[in-house]
């Protein structure tokens, strides 16, 4: 929360702070200027504009003189008087973004952040050396198709590791020689 300064009588700024934005005080005005993570967003554009979405959602209730976008990037400039909301709102932004964080990651983004196939992420859920986050099925026909969700900071991970992988697949092609 913004607090008043006892000797000039103006909103405490340095009180104010959001670890996914950084601000800037001009003459009357806030600039506020989000960067959204690799962390929080994986490299994938579906979680960039979900992420862009849920913090405009909260800056639009404090009413900013200007937004402007482009680049994986978010800047908002408000009014000075609109100090003690906009702490309210980061505080908000805050748990929205950690909340976008945990959320489960389906098999297609698993496999395009880590560059495996279908069969290979099968193969490692089954075994155990690509941890699940939680089972779904959905219908098709009279069969019913189940599929393994994942956290994305174990994902994260791993798309920053690519020895890992290497070291699966040179592992699963030992197997695969051995029994033949």
């Amino acid at each position: 929360m913004a607090r008043k300064n006892s000797v000039t009588g103006k909103q405490d700024l340095t009180r104010i702070h959001s670890p996914y934005c950084s601000m800037k005080e001009t003459a009357g005005a806030i600039t506020v200027r989000f960067e959204f993570p690799e962390e929080l967003t994986l490299g994938l554009a579906h979680r960039t504009r979900e992420a862009r979405r849920r913090v405009l959602k909260w800056l639009r209730r404090v009413d900013p003189l200007a937004i402007e976008t482009g680049d994986g990037r978010l800047n908002a400039t408000f009014s000075r008087r609109r100090a003690p909301a906009l702490a309210g709102v980061l505080n908000a932004i805050d748990r929205d973004l950690q909340s976008l964080m945990r959320e489960k990651l389906q098999p297609a983004s698993v496999e395009r952040l880590l560059g495996i196939t279908g069969r290979e992420r099968i193969r490692w859920t089954k075994d155990g050396r690509l941890p699940s986050f939680g089972r779904s099925a959905f219908s098709r026909g009279r069969h019913s198709i189940g599929y393994a969700f994942y956290r994305p900071s174990e994902i994260f991970t791993l798309a920053n590791s690519p020895d890992v992988i290497r070291q699966w697949r040179a592992e699963d092609a030992v197997k695969v020689y051995s029994n033949d």
